[in-house]
């Protein structure tokens, strides 16, 4: 943090993210999509209204913290464009230039009909054409020719009808917004089945005076099986509100259900796709999500989140250490007679780092660090290995080793690898992941998976996607997580 006392945090995912701000040990989260037409992007800060219920402390400082969220949002993403901040809690970021106004005017369809006017008309003189069967025939005529003329008339005026509701619906399906689903906070696994909260913006007509508060949203899970390929998706909610999504999240597997808070707490079975209610969940004890004990690791957001499921090194086979450091970092942390954890936590940072291997020596019931000598020449950048589960021991893929990943080049400017180490610290096989962001881990003997966004193109959003993983031969396969259908 620099010297001031507050700071903003911008995270992305999809097409939209969160935004983080902290002031003095206290936390406000925003969120954020990319915008349509001229807006660049909308930030939802919520209304004076809603502060003053859910943020008191901050409720009288709204429009300075808002000022402030704006002025980053410009300078750490936007700086070509400028934050415009509305009394009904949005903040829009516009191109800087300014658009030239569009003026417009919107008429409804007019119709006139046609005037008729009759005039009856006597006939003077009499003749033979005025006898009764004239008379007759004339009526009869009359007659005939009116009804010929009412049936043209509703003819054209039903074609006219189906032709405008047609014009009418196709105009309606032609202006409407397709939207793109995208994934929403961690992933879980239950078993081979890889679960992904999804999000999707309803369709939407465009108007000039939008209000992006009445913006809603589906929420679903995304069920990828790891083993075959397939996957499903399960509808869970429709009409969710923006506010609503910032606590939206899976809560918690067990077997083959996942609880999932959409925000009200939801129960889908991953085999057979049904799903509980929020209402039977609430009032069925037996179907509550398991209890977890309070760890500090719950406060993790953004990358804190995935860095749980890494680590620098770790105990292999109980007398050997395994891992992947760089220079300083050994010299700093990982001497000769240090105290070796179960497994080290991860830090990323630019420097190179390198596989080293050592002996682990019992000293009472603490294992310490023999000296760690390096294992060939490979650099790696933010290299760390993967463990069986976040904060836990590392991994061990079946038939024996580690699994390493790192990226090619500093500062997110390569790709992430995936490779699988050997307890001498050879790499038996590496992989490359096609993916420029790592996002998340999902740890597995035999088919771990990873979540991530592909190499970023300019002026183009990432796309999302799932790499599993075969642990024996390294292959791997990607998976969209867009949802376009």
């Amino acid at each position: 943090m620099s010297a001031r006392d507050w700071e903003v945090r911008i995270e992305e995912g999809g097409r939209g993210g969160t935004i983080a701000y902290r002031e003095r040990g206290k936390e406000l989260r925003f969120w954020w999509e990319f915008g349509g037409g001229e807006a660049v992007a909308l930030i939802n800060i919520g209304t004076a209204r809603e502060w003053a219920q859910r943020e008191p402390w901050a409720a009288q400082r709204r429009d300075e913290i808002a000022r402030r969220v704006a002025d980053e949002a410009v300078r750490q993403k936007a700086p070509s464009c400028k934050a415009v901040i509305g009394d009904d809690g949005w903040i829009t970021l516009l191109p800087d230039a300014g658009a030239s106004g569009r003026s417009g005017t919107t008429s409804g369809p007019s119709s006139s009909a046609p005037s008729r006017s009759s005039t009856p008309s006597g006939a003077s003189g009499a003749s033979g054409a005025d006898s009764p069967q004239a008379r007759q025939a004339s009526a009869a005529r009359q007659y005939f020719a009116m009804s010929a003329t009412r049936a043209r008339l509703v003819s054209i005026f039903g074609f006219a009808i189906l032709v405008l509701a047609a014009v009418a619906w196709a105009g309606r399906s032609a202006l409407q917004i397709r939207t793109t689903g995208a994934p929403w906070g961690a992933s879980m696994r239950a078993g081979r089945t890889v679960i992904t909260l999804m999000t999707r913006l309803e369709p939407y007509v465009p108007s000039l005076n939008r209000n992006h508060g009445n913006d809603r949203y589906t929420v679903g899970v995304l069920l990828h099986d790891a083993a075959d390929g397939s996957r499903r998706y399960v509808e869970l909610a429709r009409g969710r509100g923006g506010n609503e999504l910032t606590r939206a999240r899976l809560l918690a597997v067990r077997g083959t259900r996942v609880w999932v808070e959409t925000p009200a707490t939801m129960l889908v079975d991953v085999e057979s796709g049904r799903v509980t209610s929020a209402e039977e969940v609430e009032r069925d004890p037996s179907l509550q999500p398991p209890e977890r004990r309070f760890s500090m690791a719950d406060l993790a957001t953004g990358e804190r989140v995935m860095l749980q499921w890494l680590a620098a090194g770790g105990q292999m086979a109980g007398n050997r250490w395994l891992g992947v450091h760089s220079p300083r970092d050994r010299d700093a942390n990982f001497k000769d007679g240090f105290r070796a954890p179960v497994a080290a936590d991860f830090e990323p940072s630019n420097d190179p780092r390198g596989m080293y291997v050592g002996p682990l020596e019992q000293d009472g019931t603490t294992k310490r660090l023999g000296a760690l000598a390096p294992v060939g020449s490979d650099e790696f950048y933010n290299g760390a290995l993967v463990r069986a589960a976040r904060d836990s021991a590392l991994l061990e893929l079946a038939g024996g080793g580690a699994l390493l990943t790192y990226e090619t080049k500093p500062r997110r400017a390569g790709v992430v690898f995936a490779a699988r180490v050997a307890a001498d610290g050879s790499l038996t096989w590496r992989t490359d992941l096609g993916i420029g962001k790592l996002l998340d881990v999902l740890p597995d003997p035999e088919s771990p998976a990873f979540v991530g966004e592909r190499p970023r193109i300019p002026d183009k959003v990432p796309e999302p996607i799932l790499v599993v993983i075969d642990a024996r031969t390294g292959r791997a396969t990607t998976y969209s997580l867009w949802m376009k259908d």
